[in-house]
């Protein structure tokens, strides 16, 4: 084994391959020598039938006759080689059968059309003995190559000196015998190199599509899993939203039935206490503004917790309307100036431009979820434009695009590396929600270059 591993891998022994793999190899191998015997016969029709006329030109007189038969006999053998594998598949399936064949024949041909030139034939011999060389690329197995290029070389000679066999009394005839040996025993030589590396190029070329097959079986799956992992961290995503705003709902209603009932409460006793106390210390009366203060500033303060954790003008009267509510509270919050352009396609433009909806736009109306989702990104957009960007205006513009709500928030702030992964949660959060509803978010964004999220969602989202 050791010796055999020192050897160069071309002249190594061929492995022993189970009979699946060699019966592959067989019909690559017949389709080769088919579509090469093919080629090679229309390449040699071609050059026989160019080549003739030269004949009365080049040719002695004498000569001209054995020609002529040879140039028929080729023709011949050619035709049938281009009859037999260009359409005939059972012939091209025989390939390695019958190409051997059509060369035996050829050389043949070649000997017995020479032959009968005895001793003057034989420079044309020495020419023809090149007919030998071509079995080099017949992809047989040693035994059968060795068979096959003695054939060819036994054709060849046998046409030539059976007809007239004291032309083998010269020594040139048998200076001829000599190198149609050398031939015969260089084509076998170099066929059998090649073909081993053939072999070697075929197997390693199906060991290679079986590994691109078994990874593009584990591609698909593993795109099948992702697939399905996406549709569940989809619909994940769409339940844990639902369940955020419905405790969002919760608490809101919490604090608007519990705390502002106490708050209210609170302030009702307090005025009656400061009408039991007519006539009260100067800092009793102070005490009771304080508390008085205290009381309505908490319950602003609630009242904006409730706004924030679910604006009733968002449920009550739409998106549009609820981005005018927004953008009028922001402006009310600080020095930032916030304008708002609707389009009168969007649904609900008619009450906030007190215009008319086109006909053919009645009716479309998002579903809750739709209208939330917008809603916050407008509403994180103007938290960051507020507290962290140090915008000067921010501007709101609702529109309709095919049959996809957008809605577009955009800020002269200092701006941020949008790719940057500290780009922030907040958005993140929203580009999940609207990539879980069949929309997506669009940030552009650069330092001190502002700031603008496009987000768009499907007016009619499809149902889970």
């Amino acid at each position: 084994m050791v010796r055999f591993l020192m050897l160069p891998p071309i002249i190594r022994p061929i492995p022993g391959l189970s009979p699946a793999d060699e019966a592959a190899f067989d019909a690559y191998a017949a389709e080769l020598i088919a579509q090469l015997s093919l080629i090679a016969c229309l390449v040699l029709l071609t050059c026989t039938v160019a080549w003739w006329p030269l004949d009365g030109w080049l040719m002695p007189p004498r000569h001209q006759a054995a020609f002529e038969h040879l140039r028929l006999g080729v023709i011949g053998v050619e035709l049938a080689g281009i009859a037999m594998f260009f359409r005939w598949s059972a012939a091209r399936r025989r390939a390695l059968v019958l190409a051997p064949l059509i060369h035996v024949a050829f050389a043949l041909v070649l000997g017995l059309s020479l032959g009968p030139l005895g001793a003057e034939g034989l420079p044309w011999l020495a020419d023809a003995l090149l007919v030998i060389v071509p079995s080099v690329v017949l992809p047989l197995r040693l035994g059968r190559r060795i068979f096959a290029t003695a054939a060819v070389a036994a054709a060849l000679l046998g046409g030539f000196f059976l007809p007239d066999p004291s032309t083998l009394a010269g020594a040139a005839a048998w200076g001829q015998v000599s190198f149609a040996l050398f031939a015969a025993v260089f084509s076998i030589t170099t066929g059998e190199v090649l073909l081993r590396i053939l072999r070697r190029v075929f197997f390693q070329r199906q060991e290679l599509d079986r590994a691109n097959a078994a990874l593009a079986s584990l591609t698909d799956s593993l795109a099948a899993r992702v697939a399905e992992k996406t549709r569940e961290l989809t619909a994940l995503a769409r339940h844990l939203d639902r369940a955020l705003e419905a405790e969002r709902r919760r608490i809101a209603r919490d604090l608007h039935d519990d705390l502002g009932q106490l708050l209210t409460a609170i302030r009702y006793t307090l005025a009656r206490l400061d009408a039991r106390l007519p006539d009260r210390p100067e800092d009793v009366a102070l005490l009771l503004d304080d508390l008085t203060g205290l009381v309505d500033g908490t319950r602003a303060s609630v009242r904006g917790f409730l706004t924030d954790l679910r604006p009733r003008v968002l449920d009550d009267y739409g998106l549009a309307a609820a981005a005018e509510w927004l953008c009028e509270r922001v402006q009310a919050a600080g020095d930032l100036r916030c304008t708002l352009a609707v389009d009168p396609a969007f649904p609900g433009a008619a009450d906030v431009l007190e215009a008319d909806t086109p006909l053919e736009l009645q009716g479309l109306e998002p579903d809750a979820d739709t209208s939330l989702a917008l809603f916050r990104v407008l509403q994180e957009a103007s938290t960051n434009a507020l507290k962290h960007a140090g915008a000067t205006t921010l501007a709101f513009a609702l529109r309709v695009e095919g049959g996809d709500l957008v809605v577009e928030a955009r800020d002269d702030g200092q701006g941020f590396d949008a790719d940057a992964e500290t780009a922030g949660f907040g958005l993140l959060g929203l580009r999940e929600r609207l990539h879980a509803g069949g929309g997506d978010l669009q940030v552009e964004s650069r330092p001190g270059g502002g700031t603008t999220l496009t987000a768009r969602l499907p007016a009619r989202p499809e149902a889970p």
